[in-house]
């Protein structure tokens, strides 16, 4: 099956910092529109019902495991070497995913029923856990546009899912006032929006030729162990929640708990984007020394530069922010989503040391990082859940994302590496001190000048002590005099 007779033209890939721009902008607009939505329907159905919105989810995302068996990174990794490859293993993980998520979708629901789960909780289960299933979709067209280094593209098809999915949803739950028909709108906008995005790529990147002769097998065999991270590292994301529920935490608890989680994940894009628009170039640079370490350095000060401020500043408004946006049920979860953003630091330096490892074709460790993540992590759930109900979640994702980065820290050692993020995190941390006593003095006034009033503290701060990055500082000149660094940008 051929959907476009002719290959496009490969577009130019752009430089690593236009590339960056360009996807946090993405990032975050898709982001914050998605936590819109879920602070309009949090209000619109209170705490109990958001919380049958969160089971759908976890459910969703534990069976999404079986529509990545390890080819987006690949695709990443092959198509910013050769164009060829690129065609071949788009094409090969097409086939795959579009076999497997009606497949998983059929298994989700039947699990539901299964484990006793009816009225709302089920409805979920069946409509948003059907559409984190199609957001596996999303994560391989946006792969597809990252081989390309056109993050542009990738950030604007993002951005188009958000207003597809989460205002439509947003503006039905307003409409209606009803769980039932705001999940369904959730599920509808999914589907639009992934067909949108299958036929961007067909049309612009790569055409899509669905064959059997493809080397599926083999592609999925090479990609094991990067299967079995990411499964692991997806089981991860949502198993708390599920475990909750399962083990007798309240509905009202669990929705709580994921209203601080949905903020986590919006501003998560941060590490993500840096991660991201890093990883093709960190693969293209590997021979070259000197140019490899100085890239790696300038991924862990973009990246730990942006995560620690938030981790440190969400410390301080934690509780007024969700009270702000959620309403006065969620303030008294203020607390917990402190612990919430204690976890965000330590898995921003996780996700942000994967890029090196996949660049030196470590798959086996970062399957293994993926495993302590998921022992640590199912362990401590089993064990504190039932002691400190979904705080111990929280505790749980701190020490579980902890174990991983601690696992992957071993290849950066390997590599002489070590410091790059330990110089990161000492700057990020000694601009965030000064950051944390403006915002507690402004918190008193309102919540929006706190956050303000710290960023503006923070950010220059961090810049001059040189977290740019090697060569940050002159490359932030040039562009400010109107003069291109593309040609010190690594290509």
């Amino acid at each position: 099956m051929n959907l476009a007779p002719d290959s496009p033209v490969a577009p130019a890939r752009q430089s690593p910092a236009r590339n960056a721009g360009a996807l946090l902008v993405g990032q975050l607009v898709a982001r914050l529109l998605a936590l819109a939505f879920y602070i309009v329907f949090a209000r619109v159905v209170g705490a109990e019902r958001y919380g049958d919105f969160a089971v759908g989810v976890a459910f969703g995302t534990l069976f999404a495991i079986l529509i990545e068996p390890g080819l987006n990174p690949q695709i990443v990794r092959e198509g910013a070497r050769d164009h060829a490859l690129r065609i071949e293993y788009v094409n090969a993980a097409a086939l795959y995913k579009l076999t497997a998520v009606p497949t998983a979708g059929l298994l989700l629901v039947a699990s539901g029923l299964l484990l006793g789960y009816r009225g709302p909780a089920l409805l979920a289960i069946a409509t948003v856990g059907f559409a984190v299933l199609l957001s596996q979709v999303e994560e391989f067209i946006a792969a597809v546009i990252t081989s390309f280094e056109r993050m542009q593209m990738s950030a604007l098809l993002r951005i188009l899912n958000k207003v597809v999915t989460a205002l439509a949803a947003g503006a039905v739950a307003l409409a209606t006032r009803s769980f039932t028909w705001t999940c369904i709108a959730f599920a509808a906008g999914s589907l639009l929006s992934a067909s949108i995005g299958l036929v961007a790529v067909n049309r612009w990147f790569v055409p899509l030729r669905f064959e059997r002769r493809c080397g599926l097998g083999r592609k999925i065999w090479v990609g094991l162990p990067l299967a079995l991270s990411d499964s692991m590292s997806m089981a991860t994301m949502r198993l708390d929640q599920a475990l909750a529920s399962l083990l007798g935490v309240s509905v009202a608890a669990i929705g709580g708990y994921n209203a601080a989680i949905k903020m986590k994940e919006a501003l998560i894009a941060v590490p993500i984007v840096v991660m991201v628009t890093y990883a093709p170039v960190l693969a293209r640079v590997l021979e070259q020394r000197g140019e490899f370490e100085r890239t790696f350095s300038r991924l862990m000060h973009w990246g730990l530069g942006g995560t620690v401020p938030i981790a440190v500043g969400t410390w301080v408004v934690a509780g007024p922010l969700l009270e702000w946006l959620f309403g006065v049920e969620f303030a008294a979860y203020g607390p917990l989503m402190r612990l919430v953003f204690v976890a965000y630091a330590a898995t921003g330096l996780y996700l942000l040391l994967f890029p090196l490892v996949v660049a030196r074709h470590r798959y086996r460790l970062q399957a293994i990082a993926a495993a302590a993540v998921l022992v640590v992590d199912l362990a401590l759930n089993l064990v504190l859940l039932p002691r400190l109900g979904i705080a111990g979640a929280a505790w749980a994702m701190i020490a579980a994302s902890l174990a991983g980065a601690a696992v992957l820290l071993t290849e950066v050692a390997r590599a002489r590496c070590l410091a790059a993020p330990a110089l990161a995190l000492a700057r990020s941390a000694l601009a965030a001190v000064p950051m944390f006593l403006v915002a507690r003095w402004l918190l008193p006034i309102h919540v929006a000048l706190a956050i303000a009033g710290g960023a503006l503290v923070y950010l220059p701060l961090y810049v001059v002590s040189g977290g740019l990055g090697p060569g940050g500082r002159a490359a932030l000149l040039r562009r400010l005099r109107g003069t291109s660094d593309d040609a010190a940008s690594p290509r």
